[in-house]
């Protein structure tokens, strides 16, 4: 039995291949679920052998055999063009396990679909759609989260946190966050003031931002569009406001020790991380 689901959104529609000869059929052989690619980088001096000198995954391609079924020529061709329609511009990829999780891939189309006719064409189609994917590792849809807060801590979760696991409040100080994927996972920070010098690090490492926050200030830091960016709760880029040379927040697989203060805070005052599992297979 197959206890999971591939589906694949983008451009405001959805389409889900099935298990069995019906609609948009996920067909055996698909390549691409393991290991990124990987570039190897080598430095070859006067003796023999070489050395490594760093590893780096590089883009991943997805490629999935699909045939489309219908009970006409006109059903096969909407099955096609439902295709097209998601996988146009880009997209994602989904795999929905029976147990909840759910994991997913950002992609774009490379080729496949150019259109073959077989031999019973008002019946059946067939393809296999290759895709490339910029970011090699899958995410997942459920995310964790821990808050810092001065004790006693009052300030109540934001609304948006009652589906995700929270971990327990604690003191301005630090927290061992868990990451349980196969990779670093980038968190999403927001500071509420009031409060002054926001410092945070993972294991010994990070940033401090100088400025002073008011009652109904949000510092948010984030990893966006392949870089990060700290802002205010108007937009407003604080880069400027860091001290030199910063290093933005990455919890490497396993536990790390993450630290969070502000001055001058007040019971509104807390510091939130919300961080999601990075996996490199999905199975």
């Amino acid at each position: 039995m197959i206890d999971s689901t591939v589906r694949l959104t983008g451009s405001g529609y959805t389409v889900t291949l099935t298990d069995s000869a019906d609609q948009l059929h996920r067909r055996p052989g698909g390549v691409g679920w393991g290991m990124a690619p990987v570039v190897n980088s080598w430095f070859e001096g006067a003796g023999d052998g070489a050395r490594l000198r760093g590893v780096r995954r590089s883009q991943r391609t997805l490629s999935i055999p699909i045939d489309a079924f219908g009970d006409s020529r006109a059903e096969v061709e909407d099955n096609l063009r439902q295709l097209v329609r998601v996988i146009r511009g880009p997209f994602q990829v989904h795999v929905d396990y029976l147990d909840g999780r759910s994991y997913w891939i950002d992609a774009t189309y490379d080729s496949g679909l150019e259109g073959v006719y077989t031999a019973a064409p008002e019946r059946w189609n067939t393809m296999t759609i290759n895709l490339k994917c910029p970011d090699p590792y899958w995410t997942s849809d459920a995310q964790q989260a821990f808050v810092i807060a001065p004790s006693p801590a009052d300030a109540p979760f934001l609304p948006e946190l009652a589906g995700l696991h929270v971990a327990s409040a604690a003191a301005f100080g630090e927290v061992v966050a868990q990451n349980v994927g196969d990779v670093d996972s980038r968190p999403t920070v927001t500071a509420h003031g009031p409060g002054t010098g926001l410092t945070i690090a993972v294991n010994g490492e990070g940033l401090v931002l100088n400025k002073t926050l008011g009652i109904n200030d949000v510092v948010t830091i984030d990893f966006v569009d392949g870089g990060w960016t700290i802002v205010d709760q108007t937009g407003a880029n604080l880069y400027p406001y860091l001290d030199p040379a910063p290093l933005f927040p990455v919890l490497p697989p396993g536990g790390s020790v993450v630290t969070a203060s502000m001055g001058d805070t007040g019971v509104q005052s807390y510091i939130q991380f919300v961080y999601p599992e990075r996996r490199e297979v999905v199975y």
